[in-house]
């Protein structure tokens, strides 16, 4: 049984919920911070998750084929992880996310089909998800943002992290620092 360990990597349950992006890219041009993120909208992950529920209903109790065969093509490319005993990122959920949105489409439809209540739901909640898009955009595409954007030092007071370790670096800077460290602290190494 292979054993590892990632930082980003993550159980198959917790993708529907995008709990841990993966990180493909950082750079730091000019105080400036970019990064690619794998992640799903959240509004979209979360509210499918709730679609996913509702359509399971619907199905079983309007024995509808066809929304039966859309959850199961969803949970085809999804269960099998539960039994994979290889380390997991969110990016083995991608085949399945076609499958979510065509199960929130369903449930929207539903919601809009109600009641000219139901339409304003669907209306405000699809105006989040381009909301969310917008602001979830540079961390997606690796579009350089302004470092003080970016930088929140109250949060990283809240988290307890010291004020000196604050400061964002490259990975680069990173790695030279822990072997500076090392070699600071009796670390014996060589190149094979």
């Amino acid at each position: 049984r292979l054993v590892a360990e990632h930082s980003y990597s993550s159980s198959w349950w917790s993708w529907p919920f995008n709990f841990f992006p993966v990180r493909y890219y950082v750079e730091y041009p000019e105080s400036k911070i970019a990064n690619i993120f794998a992640s799903g909208n959240p509004m979209m992950f979360w509210f499918g998750f709730m679609a996913i529920l509702m359509t399971i209903y619907d199905a079983i109790t309007e024995k509808n084929r066809k929304l039966g065969f859309i959850i199961l093509s969803y949970s085809a490319f999804l269960l099998p992880w539960a039994l994979s005993p290889r380390i997991m990122f969110l990016y083995h959920y991608l085949p399945s996310v076609p499958f979510l949105c065509l199960l929130l489409a369903f449930g929207l439809y539903k919601i809009k089909s109600h009641s000219r209540q139901g339409s304003y739901a669907v209306t405000a909640y699809l105006s989040l998800v381009v909301l969310i898009f917008i602001y979830f955009y540079p961390h997606w595409t690796a579009l350089p943002l302004p470092q003080s954007w970016v930088d929140a030092p109250e949060r990283c007071d809240a988290a307890g992290i010291p004020k000196d370790q604050q400061a964002h670096r490259s990975k680069g800077e990173l790695v030279a620092d822990i072997v500076r460290t090392a070699c600071k602290n009796g670390l014996r190494f060589g190149f094979v």
